[in-house]
């Protein structure tokens, strides 16, 4: 095991803005929180894991490898305005994780209404709440747009604590399958904290990361449990459907498509909850598709599936490659 020291001043929100900036965001100086010390508690290091892309089992495809269309980082003011808000909003989500002060929810909640991703995502810095149980794998699906790893931090309720540092050599999308050892014999509720880092001994920026998936449970990862995900048409009107599709690799008794709007700051992804949609449960191998009615805030969105199983807690998150931007 080893000691952990505090790692926030690593993220400095995205370094998608400079403390001065966030510190007056916040209202909070920027002097007053690098005084702030976390408690501090012992991390149990997982070996390194390099992304792979292999076939599945279920369905027997391919590895996904669609990198999908880059969100861009044009938009007017009020949307300027819209990603600053949700940069803050991260960064305090972020700051909470890494100081301890962040409310895990009840295992009760997370298997009655599934994995929870915060409504203001900051892609490069991405905190999800969902259960783990003893023994299960939890997956990864990612691609860097340049040099640098990602760092993965799992802690559950009962504040056992794990670290693994993440790579991805591939030019491309990548999944990596972590299995924290020593959990106790049940589930319970747990935080996964996902984050860019730049090359070890730079000064430099964290490269763009961009999640496609996230999963946890033997009924989840294999891959990705659900994987394909496709959003489109490229542009629809507000009130017309845009049409969605993925592959489940496993049966989810509860599945809900997030309209994610989104945008760049700083060359980083980040994603803010428009609205939530209920979907019917799906089955092994199913390719379930429909339509969604376009609602939310001007600019372009990602598609956000949240899927899980309400008697065993398997969960996964994944997030479309492509873009669909929606206007008046």
């Amino acid at each position: 095991m080893v000691f952990r020291s505090n790692r926030y001043a690593r993220f400095v929100a995205m370094r998608a803005t400079s403390s001065v900036a966030i510190g007056s965001v916040l209202l909070v100086p920027a002097c007053v929180w690098s005084q702030i010390r976390p408690t501090t508690t012992y991390v149990h290091p997982l070996p390194p894991a390099a992304a792979a892309q292999n076939a599945t089992t279920i369905g027997r495809h391919g590895a996904d490898t669609n990198s999908g269309r880059n969100v861009s980082g044009m938009s007017g003011g009020k949307q300027a305005g819209i990603i600053g808000g949700i940069v803050a909003a991260g960064v305090l989500t972020a700051w909470g994780v890494h100081h301890y002060e962040h409310k895990q929810p009840s295992s009760e909640d997370l298997l009655k209404n599934g994995p929870r991703v915060p409504q203001n995502v900051l892609m490069s810095h991405l905190i999800v709440d969902g259960v783990i149980g003893p023994g299960w794998p939890v997956g990864l699906d990612f691609q860097l747009a340049g040099p640098g790893s990602v760092t993965l931090d799992i802690t559950t309720a009962d504040k056992v604590q794990y670290h693994q540092v993440l790579t991805n050599d591939l030019n491309g999308r990548g999944i990596t399958i972590t299995y924290p050892d020593g959990l106790p014999d049940k589930v319970q509720s747990a935080t996964f904290d996902v984050e860019a880092a730049a090359p070890a001994g730079s000064n430099g920026a964290a490269p763009n990361l961009r999640v496609y998936g996230m999963a946890a449970g033997p009924k989840a990862v294999g891959s990705i449990a659900i994987d394909e995900v496709t959003f489109g048409p490229s542009a629809v009107k507000m009130k017309q459907a845009a049409q969605y599709g993925f592959h489940s690799h496993s049966d989810f008794s509860d599945v809900r498509a997030d309209f994610m709007f989104t945008g760049l700051k700083d060359n980083h992804i980040v994603m803010k909850q428009d609205n939530e949609t209920p979907l019917s449960p799906v089955t092994p191998d199913e390719h379930a598709q429909g339509s969604l009615q376009s609602k939310g805030t001007e600019g372009q969105h990602l598609l956000q599936i949240r899927a899980w199983r309400g008697n065993s807690g398997d969960w996964v998150v994944a997030w479309s490659p492509d873009v669909v931007v929606l206007s008046k």
